[in-house]
C-alpha cells in the first residue's frame, strides 16, 4: 500500500521602481528681445521629480497545485502462475488564482495481470477518469484495455526450432477516453460585453448588449477511442536477428466541435459544441537488426520503418461535390487548385474561366486553373486533393561496423508520401520582397516567352499564390544524415587513460530530392529561418 499527497504554492511577480523626472516648460521674454536684439528663453519648472526608491508589485500570479495519490498492490505466485493486481486512486487540482480556468482531475483503477507458465499472459485494466471539463453524467469515463501475449517459443512444438531462439505474439484492446483538446466550460452559456445601446428616451439612458461566446451543452462528453494493437516479436538465427512487427488501428471517436452542417445561418452564434466527428488511424511499425561477428569483424545492420495513414471518416462539411469533400481524406490532406499553366503562354486568356473570386487582379502570365465543376467560375467548389503534409511513411537505416581498432557508423533516413507546399519567398516571386534566381525565368511574352514562373509585379497577386499544385512537389527524401569513422586506441589497466578514440564525423553530407534548391525537410532553411547545414568535425574523445 502507499499513500502520497503533494502541495506546491508558487508565486510569481514583478518589481520595479517607479522615479519621475523633473519636466519644465520654456519661456521666452519679449521685453529682453526688444531691448538687446536677441533671443532669451527661460525655463520654468512643472513638475517636481521624485526620488521613489520603494520597489512596486505588478503582474503577480499565484499558482497552487494539490494532489492526491493512494494505491493497493496485491502478489501471488500460484503453481501454474503468478497474479498481480493493483487498485488506487489519484485526485490533481491546479488553481490559477482566476487568471486561467481551474484544471481537475480524478482517476480511479483496477488493474490485474496473470502469467500462466511463462507462456500465456493476461493483462485487464479499467479505469474511471473524471475531469471538471464535463459536467452531470459525463463528468466521468470508464475506460477500459485489455491485453494478451503467446509466448510460441514456450511450446513444445517450438523446442526443436532451429530458427527461432524467442517468439511472442502479442494484442491489445481498449476503450480510452481523452479530454486534452476539449476547452473549458462549454457546457455553460456564456455571454461577454459588447459596448451599449440607447432606446432613445428623454432620460437617454442606455444599457449594455451582450454577445454571446458559446451556447452551452451539458450533454457534451469525452472524446473517445478504441485502440487495437497486434504485434509479434521475436530473436532469430543463434541470436543474430532481432525482430518486431506491430499493426495498429485506432478509430477516435465523438470528436468535439461546433457542427456547422446541422445549422442554418439564422442561427448566429446560438450553436454549440457536440460530439461529432471521427477520425480513423491505422499502419505499422516494423524494427529489424542484424548482428554478427567474423573474426575480427563484427557489424550491425538496422532498419526502422513506420507507415501510418488517416482519414475523416465523420467531417462537418458542407455536401460539397465528390472531389471537394475531405470526408474519406487524411486529416492533413492538402486542399487546392489544378493549374493548367501560365495565360498567355498556355492558357487563352479571353475564353478561361472568371478566377476574380480568388483575390486580385489578373491576367497575361499568370497562373491559370482547371474549372472542377464547369461553371465558369474559379472558387472553392473547384479545389481538389494535391497531397498530404506529413509523411505516410518513414525510415530510419544504421550500420554499425568494427573491424579491429577501426570503426564505422552510418545513419540515414528517408520520408515518403509527403507532398511540400513551396510558398516562401524563395519560389513565390511578388511585391517588393526579395526575388530570388527563379525571378529569371519569369514569364514575360516578348523577353521571355517560354518562361516558367508567374510573370513579376510590384502587386501582390493573391491570384498567384492562392494553394495550388502549382507551387508543390513531392517530399519524398532520402538523407545521408550521419557517418563517423574512428580509430580506438586502449591503454594498459595501470594507465591513467584507459581509452581513446580518434574519430572523423559528418552531418547531413548527402540528401536525395526532387527538391534541389531547399531541403525538403526544411524548406524554409536559408530563406526565413536559419540555414540548414552541412557540418564536418574531427576531435579526439579520451576515457579516464
Amino acid at each position: 500500500m502507499a499513500l502520497i499527497s503533494t502541495f506546491d504554492n508558487k508565486f510569481s511577480g514583478t518589481q520595479k521602481i517607479a522615479p519621475s523626472a523633473s519636466t519644465y516648460v520654456p519661456i521666452v521674454h519679449p521685453e529682453y528681445v526688444a531691448a538687446n536684439g536677441g533671443d532669451s528663453i527661460s525655463f520654468d519648472q512643472v513638475k517636481v521629480g521624485t526620488d521613489d526608491t520603494n520597489y512596486n508589485l505588478s503582474s503577480n500570479s499565484t499558482l497552487r497545485s494539490t494532489s492526491f495519490n493512494a494505491n493497493v498492490y496485491y502478489d501471488k505466485k500460484l503453481s501454474n502462475g503468478v497474479f498481480n493486481a493493483s487498485a488506487g486512486f489519484y485526485y490533481y487540482l491546479k488553481e490559477n488564482n482566476g487568471s486561467t480556468q481551474n484544471i481537475e482531475n480524478d482517476n480511479t483503477y483496477l488493474r490485474g495481470n496473470y502469467i500462466h507458465n511463462n507462456k500465456y499472459v493476461v493483462d485487464a485494466t479499467l479505469s474511471y477518469m473524471g475531469s471538471n471539463k464535463y459536467v452531470g453524467n459525463e463528468r466521468h469515463f470508464l475506460s477500459t484495455a485489455l491485453g494478451t501475449a503467446w509466448v510460441l517459443s514456450e511450446e513444445d512444438f517450438m523446442s526443436s526450432s532451429a530458427i527461432f531462439d524467442f517468439l511472442k505474439l502479442k494484442a491489445s484492446f481498449g476503450i480510452l477516453g481523452y479530454d486534452a483538446a476539449t476547452s473549458f466550460l462549454l457546457y455553460e452559456n456564456l455571454w461577454s460585453d459588447n459596448g451599449s445601446t440607447a432606446f432613445g428616451e428623454k432620460n437617454k439612458t442606455s444599457a449594455t448588449v451582450k454577445d454571446v461566446n458559446i451556447w452551452g451543452n451539458p450533454d457534451l462528453g469525452w472524446e473517445k477511442a478504441r485502440e487495437i494493437n497486434v504485434g509479434l516479436e521475436g530473436v532469430a538465427f543463434d541470436k543474430r536477428l532481432f525482430f518486431e512487427a506491430n499493426y495498429f488501428n485506432e478509430y477516435r471517436y465523438d470528436i468535439v466541435d461546433i457542427v456547422d452542417e446541422n445549422y442554418s445561418g439564422i442561427y448566429g452564434d446560438f450553436t454549440m459544441y457536440t460530439n461529432y466527428e471521427a477520425v480513423t488511424n491505422q499502419g505499422f511499425e516494423l524494427g529489424l537488426a542484424w548482428m554478427d561477428k567474423k573474426g575480427d569483424l563484427s557489424y550491425t545492420l538496422g532498419l526502422n520503418a513506420t507507415y501510418a495513414k488517416n482519414e475523416f471518416t465523420i467531417k462537418d462539411e458542407v455536401a460539397y461535390p465528390e472531389w471537394r469533400q475531405e470526408e474519406g481524406k487524411p486529416t492533413n490532406v492538402i486542399m487546392g487548385y489544378e493549374s493548367l499553366g501560365l495565360f498567355g503562354k498556355d492558357v487563352n486568356l479571353a475564353s478561361a474561366p472568371d478566377q476574380s473570386a480568388l483575390g486580385g487582379s489578373y491576367g497575361e502570365g499568370d497562373i491559370a486553373y482547371k474549372d472542377q465543376n464547369n461553371d465558369g467560375v474559379i472558387d472553392e467548389l473547384d479545389k481538389v486533393d494535391l497531397g498530404v503534409s506529413f509523411p505516410t511513411t518513414q525510415l530510419g537505416l544504421t550500420l554499425d561496423l568494427n573491424y579491429k581498432r577501426f570503426g564505422l557508423y552510418v545513419l540515414g533516413t528517408a520520408s515518403f508520401g509527403v507532398t511540400k507546399q513551396l510558398t516562401n519567398t524563395y519560389y513565390q516571386n511578388y511585391g517588393n520582397l526579395k526575388y530570388s534566381t527563379l525571378a529569371w525565368d519569369a514569364y514575360h511574352p516578348i523577353r521571355n516567352p517560354q518562361g516558367t514562373q508567374p510573370a513579376l509585379t510590384t502587386t501582390d497577386s493573391q491570384n498567384n499564390t492562392v494553394t495550388s499544385d502549382f507551387w508543390t512537389e513531392s517530399g519524398n527524401f532520402f538523407r545521408l544524415k550521419n557517418v563517423e569513422l574512428s580509430y580506438t586506441l586502449d591503454f594498459k589497466p595501470s594507465s591513467v587513460i584507459k581509452k581513446s578514440k580518434f574519430f572523423v564525423r559528418g552531418n547531413n553530407l548527402l540528401v536525395l530530392s526532387k527538391i534541389d534548391d531547399l531541403d525538403p525537410e526544411a524548406p524554409n532553411g536559408g530563406v526565413t529561418n536559419y540555414p540548414v547545414l552541412r557540418m564536418l568535425t574531427g576531435g579526439v574523445s579520451v576515457s579516464f
